[in-house]
């Protein structure tokens, strides 16, 4: 099962449409586990939306995607 957490980055929900149509699983993690099945629910495939620790806990892989504009800068 793969997962592309967070549905805010555009990058994010990319890569979770391009995992899917490659016949891969994929949970979309967020805080509010409403907004990610939200956004799941718009992308074709076997795609679902859940709160982070949920989505964590139930992946083989975990891809964290960030706005780069969110990144604190150093």
């Amino acid at each position: 099962m793969s997962s592309a957490s967070s549905p805010e980055p555009a990058e994010g929900r990319g890569l979770a449409h391009r995992l899917a149509g490659a016949g891969q699983q994929v949970i979309i993690g967020s805080r509010n586990a409403a907004r990610a099945a939200s956004t799941a629910a718009a992308i074709d495939g076997d795609v679902r939306g859940s709160d982070n620790a949920t989505t964590a806990w139930e992946s083989d892989v975990l891809i964290v995607a960030a706005a780069w504009e969110d990144m604190p800068s150093c």
